[in-house]
């Protein structure tokens, strides 16, 4: 009797570690969503560098296309001061962003803005339509 409570109790902590680390629909979800978000906030900071890099001739590079270079190199377009300013500002603000947003809680993730909860809700809806290879993408 001894021996069947000790194996049934070992049975039932093996459960739980098994359960505990399997991951829940909630976590692909979110992974697919913080990756969208990551990705946003990627872009926005390659953006405003690139902006601030137009101000300084010698940094100027072929990835820079949304400015006019040729207009700015002669003379004829400059970049106004409070772009300048605006550029190094919102440079910051989504550099720190991204360097809290993986200690974010999901919960303030979603409460953070109604991009994530977009992004979040787009995840769902994969997750819902095949779940196996979502789970398989986003282990």
């Amino acid at each position: 009797m001894k021996h069947l409570l000790s194996k049934l109790t070992l049975l039932g902590i093996v459960s739980l570690i098994f359960v505990s680390c399997s991951k829940s629909p909630e976590q692909y979800v979110e992974k697919c969503a913080d990756y969208s978000e990551i990705e946003f906030l990627k872009e926005g900071i390659d953006y405003w560098k690139n902006i601030e890099e137009v101000s300084q001739p010698n940094k100027i590079n072929e990835k820079q296309s949304s400015f006019d270079f040729e207009a700015w190199a002669t003379g004829a377009e400059e970049l106004p001061e409070e772009t300048l300013k605006k550029a190094k500002k919102r440079l910051s603000e989504l550099t720190s962003e991204l360097k809290v947003f993986d200690e974010l809680s999901i919960k303030k993730k979603l409460m953070k803005g109604f991009r994530y909860e977009r992004y979040f809700e787009e995840c769902s809806i994969k997750f819902k339509e095949d779940e196996i290879t979502f789970k398989a993408k986003w282990k």
